[in-house]
């Protein structure tokens, strides 16, 4: 049984037991804006679904499409390193996973000290991975155009040479579902790609693949017009093709009590994050087609939506207009907020771009604000627990973190003590 970010009997017993389980047995784990728990017990405060905010003129977020990610951030505190809070009274205990940004995929302690890493040979840019069973890994090596499958030791176990980008999941059995990006073609007067979504069988062999260029006429329905909708004239050169969804974040559904309810949220449907118009999607897993959908005039390019337990979707509101990041949760049945977090002044806490979130097993939430290299944990009152400043500096500049999550000691703890690495420490 493949476990989604996941890895032991253990945990998946435990997430039946607490209503965690995702999509009949696979967990997710790894890659911001994921839930490993019930709900916290605790009543939360209701908020009513916010009056839209100013939308940016077309054209700015036209411009928007073609900006890259940078990796590292030139405003950075360098007083500031490693572990900074660490209220063990109140933060959940595991292990941080994040990548390193080039090739590695690495696991920190929660006093921030490096205790496993998986390496992509040759990796240039690998920004988010999946954890299996016995240690495995699935990672995403965005500039090396590969979808990498290695095991606990970093020996590969698969490779498959694909446009594959910011994020998978695993269905419950053991296909892989990779975001994907179309070849760029003529399109309104532009060099303009679409991305899609492709499943793998278990050992990397192409089953199917979905582009949204194939289903625009229905997307375009659920949300504004942008610049790319309108002729350009004159056409735009080729050599500046533009990013029209920008797709950021993959979930395969859990099986939840919305999921009984409502068939839109059916286990297996496919939870997905458009950055660039807005838009949080879920697409029927066998159709494509799209069942529900939330965020535009609310959410400014957003990243990593995920289902809780609830049924309720937690995400990551970037902000890059109103200079200002959240984290909210949704309920789906009606799209009303019912919580959020914006630290404790508007713009203190804020990433125009990238990010991610997770929902923990004792309620608080793991935030990442990518640009800074900051990752904290915060209560559902906002109290900031657990603190993380990559300790990564060059000539003055932070390395930023694409995404963090937090996995609990269960799952690490037996692989980490079997590790030849562990048995070389203690000798020494």
């Amino acid at each position: 049984m493949k476990i989604r970010r996941g890895l032991s009997a253990i945990l998946v017993a435990a997430a039946i037991t607490h209503g965690t389980s995702r999509g009949g047995g696979p967990v997710r784990l790894l890659s911001a804006g994921n839930s490993l728990s019930q709900e916290s017990g605790r009543n939360l405060q209701e908020k009513p679904r916010e009056s839209a905010e100013p939308e940016p003129m077309p054209g700015d977020l036209d411009a928007l499409r073609a900006i890259g990610y940078v990796d590292w951030d030139e405003e950075a505190d360098l007083a500031r390193s490693g572990v900074t809070v660490h209220d063990t009274t109140r933060c959940c205990p595991g292990y941080q996973l994040f990548t390193d940004g080039v090739a590695k995929a690495c696991v920190l302690d929660m006093d921030g000290r490096m205790v496993h890493a998986w390496e992509v040979k040759g990796g240039q840019r690998c920004g988010t991975f999946e954890l299996l069973e016995k240690g495995e890994v699935l990672v995403i090596d965005m500039d090396g155009r590969k979808l990498v499958r290695l095991d606990f030791f970093s020996n590969v176990i698969w490779q498959k040479s694909l446009a594959v980008h910011h994020d998978l999941g695993c269905a419950a059995n053991g296909d892989v579902l990779v975001l994907i990006r179309g070849r760029p073609f003529d399109w309104q007067g532009r060099h303009v790609y679409f991305d899609g979504i492709a499943r793998l069988s278990s050992g990397g062999e192409e089953i199917s693949r979905w582009l949204a260029f194939k289903s625009l006429d229905v997307l375009r329905a659920l949300h504004p017009a942008s610049a790319l909708d309108l002729p350009a004239d004159p056409p735009v050169p080729a050599e500046k093709p533009f990013d029209y969804y920008h797709m950021n974040s993959l979930e395969v559904l859990p099986a939840t009590p919305l999921s009984a309810a409502d068939s839109r949220f059916r286990p297996g449907n496919l939870l997905v994050c458009c950055r660039n118009t807005n838009l949080i999607l879920v697409l029927d897993q066998e159709t494509m087609a799209p069942t529900w959908h939330f965020g535009p005039g609310v959410l400014e390019m957003p990243h990593m939506p995920t289902m809780l337990a609830s049924g309720n979707v937690l995400l990551f509101d970037n902000g890059p207009f109103r200079k200002y990041s959240r984290v909210l949760e949704v309920d789906p049945r009606d799209s009303s907020i019912v919580w959020s977090y914006e630290g404790r002044s508007r713009g203190e806490f804020f990433s125009a771009w990238r990010g991610s979130c997770q929902r923990l097993e004792n309620g608080n939430t793991l935030i990442c604000e990518s640009e800074r290299g900051r990752a904290f944990e915060v209560t559902r009152d906002g109290d900031v627990v657990w603190e993380f400043w990559n300790p990564e500096l060059s000539g003055g500049k932070r390395r930023r973190i694409y995404r963090m999550t937090r996995v609990p000691c269960a799952i690490l703890d037996p692989l980490l003590a079997a590790s030849p690495a562990k048995h070389e420490e203690e000798d020494r």
